[in-house]
């Protein structure tokens, strides 16, 4: 495996399970934009390829695979070379960023009611409302970091396409599971993408 080989597709789902660890078809298949298919097609070519273990539940990577991507990913991070300053004070700001999606997604699972924290019911839907308009606003500021990020690490704009998949679901169909809930989910999708900058730059998730 090396980067002149792999193909655009099968780097973005090899990075994903890298970082999860340990994935599941129906895990995958979210991640591929709800494509069963497509899914089921990558996952019989990394099998034949030796890339994954596969047992009734779980999807792992081969220990060869999974030293493959670390040194496909080190080697990004050498690719940047003289923009190294740019992309960390890109990152500077997602981290901002992520401080107030956490902040977001905690007023959507608990509210305060006379002094009191509460979980959610969601049948004040005055108060959702202010939840997801103030995700929106979020969302806008994390969609052009990420997008500016991948100026220098192409494939950090995948997340902005699942982010965008998962808040259209909420704002178009009502779908609110897509906020937190969902594999999908607007907070499931960005966790990973976090969880991708600070691995990559040898970062501390800060809870």
């Amino acid at each position: 495996m090396s980067s002149t080989v792999l193909v655009e597709e099968d780097f973005l789902v090899l990075n994903y399970m890298y970082l999860v660890e340990c994935t599941t078809l129906e895990l995958l298949t979210h991640f591929m934009k709800g494509d069963n298919a497509k899914a089921l097609e990558v996952l019989k070519r990394f099998k034949d390829r030796g890339y994954v273990i596969t047992s009734d539940d779980f999807i792992v990577l081969s220990d060869e695979a999974k030293r493959n991507v670390e040194e496909l990913r080190k080697n990004m991070v050498k690719r940047l070379e003289g923009n190294m300053n740019v992309v960390m004070d890109i990152i500077k700001k997602l981290e901002e960023v992520n401080n107030e999606i956490k902040d977001v997604i905690t007023q959507w699972q608990v509210k305060k009611v006379g002094g009191t924290t509460v979980i959610n019911d969601h049948q004040d839907l005055a108060y959702d409302e202010r939840v997801l308009r103030r995700l929106c606003r979020t969302h806008s500021k994390a969609e052009k970091l990420l997008t500016d990020l991948s100026q220098y690490l192409p494939h950090f704009k995948y997340y902005v396409e699942l982010l965008n998949i998962a808040l259209k679901k909420v704002l178009d169909e009502n779908a609110y599971e897509y906020v937190d809930k969902h594999p999908a989910s607007y907070h499931n999708v960005w966790y990973v993408a976090h969880e991708d900058w600070l691995r990559l730059f040898g970062l501390k998730r800060v809870e």
